[in-house]
């Protein structure tokens, strides 16, 4: 997911970086539940089911809905809590029935429905309920819109982190995944999509036709995807025969057509490099991808029916790095359907686990088919977007461990920032480097095998990369996840006629976390060429801990014009350059012919000038 836009919008970490709304009045009925309560809750019910129905009218401000809920109750659920509750929040409940009999329930401040325990059944149990709800305004819940250009409304749901109680009862945490079966009644001029393709389309009079969608795979509540409106689409097919649709409301058809077979290549190119490397199709039978309108973020990753800004709607020429950030954005949602759709943290304190995976391999898929893109480097803006975002969080004081702290779904909101997305998937990259990117896909692969439509958490994650790298990866996990800040490295060297006598690389604490971590980067010594241009001369793979480690192999080399010991940008830290270096640079900087190292070396000055490292 990418988190909220609303007056401003920032092209950063490859989609839009979105600013909050402040609450209002419709924003009242917004419930929150806390971890251990979604604990409690996992452990009392089981095979989890709901058939829905609603009913959408196309100017009246309400839609009715029906939610049949089927599950399991353990045989411990009452000693567990005497209480089972269902979250719908700001809605109106015209039935309840439990097993087929009017239920006893308490509609707690219009957040929660609540149950005592005892009067379900040991085994299974089917819920009942009808109801009413206003369409929601603020691009969260169920938000309805209406085309200034023609008047046509549209629809759609946004519901991460907690927000599909706010269209309809619920049991709304990630570990309750549930089937869905689903019908809907809309205006016969709409078109409705939602996260399996439709079975049927009937009439039911000459204002209202009916939509039914067959049960799928398990997934989330947060996941559930239901958009309808005189969508205008195009239609397509991935190279394994995936469908593929791509939605916009009719006034802004006409920017994208010609765009659209481009969305459709860059999709395709990402199930392609996605199927090969995780080792496991596409799990589910569509994909859709839907921009609409008064979006709040940059996109969201509901279960093959993926919601986008239509911000992505080019209406006049975009630049290079505009299609590449789009492109991103396209990338980032196809992964989320394996990372966080397939396989789903338990809770909200892993959400690295969707989105700074995401973010990094969906660079890492576009570095593989560049030029099916255009000419903007893929790592170039991942270096200037997600990793100087993580640079720049990290330094501050409200940083945070990449593991966060979600006590309740209010924490968990905090949480997606240039942390977890930025530094994720900055540190992601350098587990990579260090186990090499092989042994990282064999680790994949065996991660989706055993956890499929299922919820696993980080250990679950570490553990299974482990295995397949035979490594402990424990320390690891304790440096890089559990810690806050950047270190920073310094090289210094000593020579004689020319030639190195002894290279160290220096390590500092970051103030965040006074810890020093293990590193694995490339070292580069670098000279002027016949042409006066800055060329490499070698690299050194380097692994550094400690104060202070010692470069073996750097001994008895020519002194380098200068020295820069993160080649490819693998490593995270905060690079000083010595005074050597730095002096060469100066004259020299602009003859350099590599874009990243160019780049990645104005940012470490500029890095070294907020750090009070270097006169501005």
């Amino acid at each position: 997911m990418r988190k909220q836009i609303c007056i401003v919008s920032l092209f950063f970490a490859g989609a839009m970086l979105m600013i909050d709304l402040i609450p209002n009045e419709s924003q009242a009925f917004h419930g929150v539940l806390t971890q251990t309560e979604a604990q409690t809750r996992a452990k009392q019910i089981s095979h989890l089911k709901y058939r829905l129905s609603f009913t959408l009218p196309e100017k009246d401000p309400k839609y009715r809905g029906k939610v049949e809920a089927t599950f399991d109750i353990s045989p411990e659920a009452k000693e567990i809590s005497p209480t089972l509750f269902m979250e719908f929040a700001g809605g109106t409940i015209d039935l309840v029935e439990l097993n087929g009999k009017k239920a006893d329930y308490h509609y707690e401040n219009q957040l929660r429905i609540v149950f005592k325990t005892k009067d379900f059944q040991v085994g299974s149990n089917r819920l009942t309920i009808a109801f009413t709800h206003p369409y929601q305004n603020q691009g969260f819940g169920f938000h309805r819109t209406q085309d200034q250009a023609d008047g046509k409304f549209y629809v759609y749901s946004d519901f991460e982190p907690y927000n599909a109680n706010q269209a309809f009862p619920v049991f709304d945490q990630p570990d309750l995944k549930a089937k869905y079966e689903l019908t809907v009644d809309a205006p016969t001029e709409w078109t409705v999509i939602a996260n399996a393709r439709e079975s049927s389309i009937t009439h039911v009079n000459e204002h209202t036709r009916q939509w039914t969608f067959p049960e799928g795979k398990p997934f989330s509540s947060y996941l559930f995807a239901l958009i309808a409106g005189p969508y205008h689409s195009w239609e397509s097919q991935t190279k394994s025969k995936i469908p593929l649709r791509l939605f916009a409301r009719q006034s802004m058809a006409s920017y994208l057509e010609k765009d659209a077979q481009h969305w459709f290549e860059i999709t395709d190119q990402g199930f392609q490099y996605f199927e090969k490397s995780f080792g496991y199709p596409y799990p589910f039978q569509k994909y859709d991808q839907i921009l609409t309108p008064d979006y709040n973020q940059g996109a969201m990753e509901n279960v093959a029916a993926v919601t986008f800004t239509e911000q992505y709607i080019f209406r006049t020429p975009p630049t290079p790095i505009l299609i590449l950030r789009r492109a991103e954005t396209i990338i980032h949602e196809l992964a989320h359907m394996w990372f966080g759709n397939l396989v789903t943290m338990q809770w909200w304190d892993d959400l690295w686990l969707n989105e700074s995976f995401a973010t990094y391999v969906s660079n890492l898929a576009m570095s593989h088919f560049q030029e099916k893109i255009g000419p903007a480097s893929v790592w170039q803006q991942f270096h200037s977007s997600d990793k100087m975002w993580a640079y720049q969080e990290d330094d501050y004081v409200t940083t945070h461990p990449i593991v966060g702290i979600a006590s309740d779904t209010n924490t968990a909101i905090a949480n997606f920032d240039g942390i977890t997305y930025g530094k994720g998937a900055s540190v992601l990259k350098q587990l990579v480097h260090f186990l090499g990117e092989e042994t990282f896909l064999k680790g994949l692969k065996a991660y989706f095998q055993k956890y499929a439509f299922g919820n696993a958490t980080r250990t679950d994650f570490i553990q299974t990369l482990a295995h397949a790298a035979q490594e402990n990866l424990t320390s690891w996990e304790a440096e890089w996840l559990k810690t806050s800040g950047t270190n920073s490295i310094k090289v210094e060297y000593s020579s004689k006629n020319g030639v190195i006598e002894e290279l160290v690389l220096h390590q500092y604490p970051d103030e965040a976390d006074k810890r020093l971590r293990s590193h694995q980067t490339k070292l580069g010594l670098y000279d002027l060429n016949d042409q006066k241009e800055i060329v490499l001369r070698e690299v050194m793979n380097v692994r550094y801990s400690g104060a202070k480690t010692k470069i073996e192999g750097a001994s008895g080399k020519k002194n380098p014009l200068f020295i820069f010991p993160n080649v490819d940008d693998h490593d995270f830290v905060h690079v000083i350059l010595d005074a050597a270096s730095l002096n060469n640079l100066e004259s020299s900087l602009e003859k350099m012919k590599d874009p990243l190292l160019k780049q990645m070396l104005w940012s470490t000055l500029w890095t070294m000038v907020r750090h009070a490292q270097l006169p501005a």
